[in-house]
């Protein structure tokens, strides 16, 4: 006779009996031995508890090894199922959140870089607009005028694309732009009375963006000319305020706004946990 497989403990509501001894057993607490015979038939002894103990203990052991393992993980299937499902879990997790926490890191420097190229151009742009105001000589003045808008020009050559490759069709790149403008307009508005049309591009980018309306400036800058004393004070508050919407409502919107490619957010960490979504 050959064990066949161990026993474990059967389910049930109705009183049985041992097929060894006829002992009543208790729901719940039997156990059941399949065994094979010498001629090849399997029969399955329904045992007490205190019955398969002592059948455990007797005759030699068949099967060897793997018969003994199989046994040991049939026995065990359910805490090997969880142990499987616990590594299948942590597999998952933990590469997703560690791309995101990367991820994250990385559009955090993308941002930093970008902002730093945006408040070194245009802190440069405004500061020497402002000595433009000082050229008494006009012909001096728009001469000037011109160089501070090619230098202008020339600062900002990575940062529309980086725009437009890793924030294309966002808040913060139409942002960016119309305050580009704006600080053209700033520059314009430096000399030879071009007044008019310098503020209007950069009163359209207050009036999208900005809740702080320097109303006070724009009267000052209309009713005098870019020689005069008045001008020159509000022109400087102005580009005050110019800058510091770059340094506050701008770089706010960019770091809010999520750079593509980069994962972030719960819909790209279900994405990143579940391959192919």
């Amino acid at each position: 006779m050959e064990v066949l497989a161990a026993w474990g403990c059967v389910g049930g509501s109705e009183m049985v009996q041992s097929d060894l001894s006829g002992s009543p057993i208790e729901p719940d607490a039997e156990a059941e031995v399949i065994v094979r015979l010498a001629d090849g038939r399997a029969r399955k002894l329904t045992l007490t508890a205190a019955e398969a103990d002592k059948f455990a203990g007797m005759g030699q052991p068949v099967g060897g090894v793997l018969h003994r393992i199989a046994a040991f993980v049939i026995r065990n299937w359910r805490s090997f199922s969880w142990w499987a499902f616990g590594i299948l879990v942590v597999s998952l997790l933990v590469p997703a959140a560690t791309k995101q926490w990367a991820d994250g890191q990385a559009a955090l420097t993308l941002k930093s870089s970008l902002n730093l190229e945006m408040s070194k151009s245009a802190g440069s742009a405004v500061q020497a607009a402002q000595e433009v105001t000082r050229v008494t000589n006009e012909k001096q003045a728009r001469k000037a005028r011109s160089d501070v808008i090619n230098a202008w020009h020339r600062a900002q050559p990575g940062i529309d694309p980086v725009l437009a490759l890793y924030f294309p069709h966002t808040r913060a790149a139409a942002m960016w732009y119309r305050y580009r403008e704006a600080i053209d307009g700033y520059i314009a508005l430096s000399c030879c009375g071009e007044s008019q049309d310098s503020i209007y591009f950069i009163q359209e980018y207050f009036e999208r963006y900005s809740e702080q309306y320097p109303e006070r400036e724009w009267l000052s800058l209309q009713r005098s000319e870019t020689t005069d004393r008045e001008f020159r004070s509000a022109y400087y508050e102005l580009g005050q305020v110019l800058l510091h919407q770059q340094r506050t409502i701008l770089l706010n919107e960019l770091l809010r706004t999520p750079a593509r490619g980069y994962s972030s957010g719960f819909g790209d960490f279900w994405r990143d946990l579940i391959p192919g979504w």
